[in-house]
C-alpha cells in the first residue's frame, strides 16, 4: 500500500479523515501531524465517497472505512470496522465525536434500521 486513510463515516458521508500509514509506516510525525497531500485527501475521500453512494454496499450508519493507494494501481477498501473501537489518528475529534455517538444509542431509541444491525450476545 502507498498511503492508507482513516475514514469516520455517518450515514454513509465521510465526517473526517486521515492518512495513518505511508509506505508500510505510521504516518505520524514527531510533531503529532499526520500529513498528506491535498490531492491524496481528496482522492481517498473520493474513493470513500464511491463506495459509500453504492447501494448494495450495506452499512450501518455509524462506521469506520479504511481505503488505501495500492503502489502502481488504484484505490481499495482495506475494512470497515467499528468507529467506537477505532484509533483516531489525525482526525477532526469533534467529528469523530458525533459518529461514534450515533453508533452508541440506547436499545430503547433503535430504529427499525439500526435494528438490522443488532447480533445477539455470545453464549
Amino acid at each position: 500500500m502507498e498511503v492508507e486513510f482513516r475514514c469516520f463515516v455517518l450515514d454513509r458521508t465521510v465526517r473526517t479523515l486521515s492518512p495513518y500509514w505511508r509506505d508500510g509506516r505510521r504516518v505520524e510525525t514527531e510533531e503529532g501531524r499526520w500529513p498528506a497531500s491535498d490531492e491524496e485527501f481528496a482522492a481517498a475521500e473520493a474513493f470513500a465517497a464511491s463506495v459509500l453512494t453504492d447501494e448494495r454496499v450495506r452499512l450501518p450508519p455509524a462506521i469506520v472505512l479504511d481505503v488505501a493507494r495500492v503502489r502502481g494501481g488504484g484505490w481499495v477498501v482495506i475494512e470497515v470496522n467499528p468507529c467506537w473501537a477505532s484509533g483516531v489518528y489525525g482526525c477532526d475529534p469533534e467529528a469523530v465525536l458525533g459518529v461514534v455517538r450515533r453508533a452508541c444509542v440506547p436499545r430503547a431509541r433503535l430504529t427499525d434500521e439500526d435494528r438490522r444491525w443488532l447480533r445477539a450476545p455470545a453464549q
